[in-house]
């Protein structure tokens, strides 16, 4: 069919919604293990900084390294090459054991002197656990205000930095490096502050380090730069500064939702840390879609993406000013003296 008919838009629109639909189901059971395997803020953190490695490895390679070296490779021949790896998403299943759920199983495990009874709960009793969660849906808003801002910056970068700060190939792949590169080793600055101040500090001081590398970037123009390896120095710096953040956001995905569904299951006995995920899933997406089907396609039609680093520090500082909502549970995630008070 022609590229732009109506048929393809359809067929797509189809296709992308089977896809998501299962997508989602999937991640949202990877992620609830989280609360289950573990039985600690200190391990829940590091649990979530070794996922963000992880996840810092496939945006290097999505966002720098293929884009730079597969050249016009078809997308779709792209996508078949790296499908094999989707099967890696079968590890948990031969790693983690649950109990089984029919009746009679249930009835025999009752008799044992290791019987622990726990509420099951339906999908809507799930959501309306998740809904009256204050501390969760303070944190809703905090990480819609992240993920509008995380999203403009991650997915207009390339063409920011081959636009507007003006780099080429591999100057823009360096570039990428320094903002992603050094992530492992900010994860241990941001530890090390969460593990004494609490979760909070250490995002604050995640978001004034984004912010700052903003500021950098939107000085790394052309106009303002003419010399070409001085601005890449610079955008490199800026690249550095924002690993700082990336980190951060990345691992504080997993362990708020985990650690306010390991809350709720030892005070009601309720485990359903699926239904956190599903909905920080929704509110992300709902946060994506304005940042990047809006906000930035008009930023690069309108000719205005010098605004872009300006428009991420705005929806850094919604963020950080939501967070003084967040419940003294929260701030004190991961905080070491917390930790042994609850012991």
């Amino acid at each position: 069919n022609a590229e732009r008919s109506l048929a393809n838009t359809l067929w797509f629109g189809c296709i992308l919604c089977v896809f998501y639909a299962f997508y989602t189901l999937t991640m949202v059971t990877y992620y609830a293990t989280f609360s289950e395997i573990v039985d600690n803020d200190k391990d829940r953190l590091m649990l979530s900084n070794v996922k963000t490695v992880f996840d810092v490895v496939y945006y290097v390679l999505g966002y720098a390294l293929i884009p730079a070296f597969v050249g016009s490779m078809n997308i779709r021949t792209i996508a078949l090459i790296f499908l094999p790896l989707a099967a890696t998403m079968l590890i948990p299943l031969f790693m983690i054991k649950e109990r089984s759920t029919l009746d009679k199983d249930i009835a025999n495990y009752a008799l044992s002197d290791n019987y622990e009874p726990e509420e099951t709960v339906g999908i809507f009793d799930s959501l309306k656990y998740a809904v009256k969660n204050k501390s969760f849906m303070v944190w809703m808003g905090v990480y819609f205000a992240l993920q509008f801002s995380t999203q403009l910056f991650l997915n207009g970068q390339n063409v920011l930095y081959s636009g507007y700060v003006q780099l080429e190939g591999f100057q823009i792949t360096m570039v990428m490096a320094c903002a992603f590169a050094p992530v492992p080793f900010t994860l241990i600055l941001y530890n090390k502050l969460v593990r004494k101040y609490g979760i909070r500090v250490g995002y604050i001081f995640s978001l004034l380090a984004y912010m700052s590398a903003m500021l950098v970037l939107a000085v790394s123009a052309k106009d303002i730069i003419p010399n070409e390896t001085a601005r890449v120095i610079v955008a490199c710096f800026g690249g550095v500064l924002s690993s700082f953040g990336t980190g951060c956001f990345f691992s504080i995905n997993y362990t708020i939702p985990s650690t306010l569904a390991a809350i709720e299951k030892k005070e009601r006995n309720v485990s359903h840390p699926a239904m956190y995920f599903a909905i920080q899933g929704l509110v992300g997406g709902v946060a994506t879609a304005i940042s990047t089907g809006l906000v930035w396609v008009n930023l690069k039609v309108d000719n205005l993406l010098w605004l872009t680093p300006y428009v991420v520090i705005v929806g850094s500082i919604i963020s950080l000013l939501a967070t003084k909502f967040m419940s003294e549970e929260v701030y004190n995630i991961g905080k070491a003296s917390s930790e042994k008070g609850q012991k």
